[in-house]
């Protein structure tokens, strides 16, 4: 509410309080008279005396009332005005629109380069007024003097030959235009910057030039074009321009821009060619334009009116607590009043309308305390003998006391018991005692479930702090039970510390606690996902282990090319997904690190350290190409066949002679087809299956004893009969020598006869070796599951397109758009604007011209 004439207000508004308090300081004085007087005069004034109390504490209520009112109404006035004083030139841009600017001796052309360069300058404007004014055969204002760069930049980029009348390039005229455009009372402030090619066929420049020098004008000449010259375009846009049957070139003429800046007192300043691009219009202003004299332009700002509430509010607060001071209902005598006499009220209605009213003004927020418990310098156990603490106040004190004695345990039950039934405020200081206990009694657990729900209300720093502090001590190696719960705990402690950081940054000590907390946290974030992968994978034997590996990279490495092909949202989760299986199938590794590591065929310590080496170095690179994966880098391809490699190299140190019949005929029945594209690049089919059949003959032998071995202890195991072991081993060493010439032999024809045999007998080979029913259904298990797995990514990828697709239509559908003849109207104003501009272009290009005159 705004007032024009506020002092009557306020001044009305003085009246009932200077009335209240006259009334006051009467009730006052005949409460001070009555203490000399008799009894018996006391008690015969002491009616009036009663009467006058009860008139002045009626108009104190009465007055207060009023002013709440008036502040309730939240009256404004008063304004006061200021001169901002701000320091700026006037600079016109003059830019040459002929054709001759077309001219490709700048790239891409000499407009479109001054174009860009007036863009660079337009940066440059600081408080600085700028106008744009183009020419040809006539000068055109397009912009007049303004701060705006945004419109100076919208102009510009409309800028085309056309922009002006055609004729011959009179550079006159744009600097009498020019001269116009600014104003002759500030002309120490005003300059005037000249982008053309020199090119003055009117001739009149130089008398231009000498009428800005005397206003005092500067003009500073920017040369644009080679001086060797350049053929013009023609006006199609197709060869180049012809002039009574001869090719017009135009060169840049120094000679007059030169002229022009001396005489005005400027500067001539050629820019850059295509080949050097070091001058700009930026560097010219900076360098030239800016030791032109800067204006002060005034400006008058009005700020707006000012809420005066509290001017009424505080008179109004005071006047009430003074009404009820004068109220016979004491407070420190309204437990007797009430024994003797019926009750009364505190003081009138008013003072609870003036407390609401009061709460609902914005004066600032109240702070609210926090009373922790002081700590005691031992920990003892509770005693099982505490009494029942009640809710509210006579709880927390029955805490304090059974705190100071040490009872920690007894306290913080006390203090639950005290948080129930009351304020959310006072409930909190009694839960973040109870948690203070806890922590004092050691049991940190319990301490950080009581806190957690307090440290993310406001005004908690200490229970964030002091939960940061319990899951710091959790975290210890000596408490926590495994590496997983001292990272969670850790993580939580940093939480703890940085929500109390965030409430007070400016104390230097939870900043240590922080870095405290985060110091050892990625190490044991490490340990404990090592710890988490080798109690999922620390029972499977090494070569289940790396056949896992290998099969699984290998769908990877077949899957990552296809997914690059995908559209782009398609792509992008397709990529993502592959590289969190790439990141698990890395962790396959741990596991099989620790298995090679304890086993016995290692006999000495060079060899451990030269697998833990390796495994490390494979791990590094199959988690760095995950990481690529899910950035969208094609090189992670590169990761996940060095990978494989590795992965391959190791399971043939680890498998089995069954396993290794399976590769080798993979291996061979592609050498067979698919002679000239191997399985994988980088190992050849046909040598690679020759050393598969070398490793199935030197690892068979004893493979075969210990299946024997294994049938004679259990008579259920799977046998492997004398006959069919001789079989296996004949025709072991027939394939090694077949795939040995079929390696040798450069014939076509031969060498698949010799590859067809060999890939018989491969497929004999593993008719004869004894079935291993648990190690086949594992592994079909292991087969579907990676089945399902893969199943299941599909389904939540298209999922997640599907969502995306949905949120698209949903966004496109809650547009809400214009109603149809608001469209209308808009589109036919935008059509307007295109013809208008089109028609402005068509007269400027059909401009009457002289006869003989040159456009360019």
């Amino acid at each position: 509410m705004r007032f024009v004439y506020p002092w009557v207000l306020v001044c009305l508004s003085l009246l009932p309080l200077l009335g209240a308090l006259g009334f006051w300081t009467l009730a006052r004085g005949a409460r001070r008279l009555s203490a000399f007087m008799s009894p018996e005069l006391q008690a015969r004034l002491a009616p009036p005396r009663r009467q006058a109390i009860t008139v002045a504490q009626a108009a104190l209520t009465l007055a207060g009332v009023a002013l709440l009112l008036l502040a309730a109404a939240r009256p404004q006035w008063g304004r006061s005005e200021e001169r901002v004083q701000t320091r700026g030139r006037n600079v016109v841009i003059a830019l040459d629109v002929s054709r001759s600017m077309l001219a490709a001796d700048v790239h891409p052309n000499r407009l479109e380069r001054a174009k860009v360069d007036i863009m660079d300058l337009l940066d440059e404007l600081r408080g600085d007024r700028a106008g744009l004014l183009v020419f040809r055969g006539k000068a055109n204002l397009l912009c007049p003097l303004t701060t705006d760069r945004a419109f100076l930049r919208q102009v510009l980029d409309g800028i085309s030959t056309d922009s002006a009348p055609r004729g011959e390039t009179d550079l006159a005229e744009a600097i009498g235009k020019s001269l116009e455009a600014l104003s002759a009372a500030f002309d120490e402030n005003n300059a005037i910057l000249l982008i053309t090619d020199g090119e003055d066929l009117a001739g009149k420049a130089a008398a231009a030039a000498q009428e800005a020098a005397k206003r005092g004008v500067p003009i500073f000449t920017v040369g644009i074009g080679d001086p060797e010259g350049a053929a013009v375009p023609a006006v199609d846009g197709k060869g180049v321009l012809e002039y009574q049957g001869q090719q017009v070139r135009t060169r840049m003429v120094e000679s007059t821009l030169e002229e022009i800046a001396r005489i005005s007192d400027g500067a001539y300043i050629p820019l850059a060619t295509s080949g050097t691009a070091s001058t700009t219009l930026g560097a010219i202003y900076r360098q030239h334009l800016t030791r032109v004299a800067a204006r002060e332009q005034e400006e008058r700002l009005e700020r707006r009116y000012m809420e005066r509430f509290h001017l009424f509010l505080i008179p109004a607060i005071l006047l009430l607590l003074g009404a009820g001071m004068l109220s016979r209902g004491r407070l420190a005598s309204a437990r007797r009043a009430e024994r003797a006499r019926p009750a009364r009220t505190a003081g009138p209605p008013a003072i609870v309308a003036a407390l609401a009213v009061l709460a609902a003004m914005p004066l600032g927020a109240r702070a609210e305390g926090t009373n922790a418990a002081p700590a005691a310098p031992a920990s003892v156990a509770a005693t099982n003998s505490a009494p029942a603490a009640p809710p509210g106040r006579e709880g927390a004190r029955i805490a304090q006391k059974l705190y100071r004695k040490g009872e920690y345990q007894a306290a913080a039950d006390a203090y639950l018991a005290a948080a129930r039934g009351v304020e959310q405020a006072e409930a909190a200081r009694y839960r973040y005692n109870a948690g203070l206990a806890r922590f004092k009694a050691g049991d940190l657990s319990e301490a950080a479930v009581i806190l957690l729900p307090l440290s993310t209300l406001p005004e908690q720093t200490a229970a964030a702090e002091l939960l940061g502090a319990a899951q710091f001590r959790l975290a210890d190696p000596t408490v926590a039970t495994s590496a997983v719960a001292r990272a969670q705990s850790l993580e939580r402690a940093g939480t703890g510390f940085q929500q109390a950081l965030r409430a007070a940054p400016a104390e230097p000590r939870h900043t240590r606690n922080l870095s405290r907390a985060l110091k050892g946290l990625p190490e044991v974030r490490q340990a404990a996902h090592i710890e988490k992968v080798l109690a999922e994978h620390g029972q499977t034997p090494p070569d289940q282990l790396i056949a896992r590996m290998l099969r699984e990279q290998r769908a990877l490495l077949e899957a990552a090319p296809a997914a690059f092909t995908n559209p782009a949202p398609a792509m992008i989760g397709r990529l993502e997904s592959l590289g969190e299986r790439q990141e698990r199938n890395a962790d396959l590794w741990i596991p099989l690190k620790q298995a090679l590591l304890t086993s016995p065929a290692l006999t000495n310590e060079q060899q451990r350290a030269f697998i833990a080496e390796r495994i490390e170095q494979t791990r590094d690179s199959m988690r760095q190409g995950a990481e690529r994966l899910a950035d969208l880098d094609g090189e992670g391809i590169g990761n996940l066949a060095q990978g494989e490699q590795t992965a391959y190299d190791f399971w043939r140190l680890l498998s089995a002679p069954p396993a290794l019949v399976d590769e080798d005929i993979a291996v061979q029945t592609n050498a067979c087809a698919h002679p000239d594209k191997p399985l994988f690049a980088q190992r050849p089919d046909q040598p690679e299956a020759a050393q598969l059949t070398a490793l199935f003959q030197e690892r068979f032998p004893a493979w075969a004893d210990q299946v024997q071995a294994q049938a004679q202890a259990d008579t259920n195991a799977p046998t492997l009969t004398p006959a069919a072991r001789e079989e296996t081993e004949r025709l072991t060493e027939e394939t090694l020598a077949l795939q040995t010439r079929a390696n040798q032999d450069s014939e076509k024809d031969g060498r698949l006869l010799l590859q067809e045999q060999a890939l018989k007998n491969l497929h004999r080979i593993r008719e004869l070796l004894p079935k291993q029913p648990q190690q086949q259904q594992q592994q079909q298990q292991e087969q579907q599951q990676q089945q399902q797995q893969q199943q299941q990514q599909q389904q939540e990828q298209q999922q997640q397109e599907q969502q995306q697709q949905e949120e698209q239509q949903e966004q496109q559908e809650q547009r809400q758009e214009p109603p149809p003849d608001v469209q209308e109207v808009l589109r036919r104003a935008l059509q307007r604007e295109k013809e208008h501009e089109a028609e402005k272009k068509r007269q400027m290009r059909d401009f009457p011209m002289s006869p003989g005159a040159r456009d360019w």
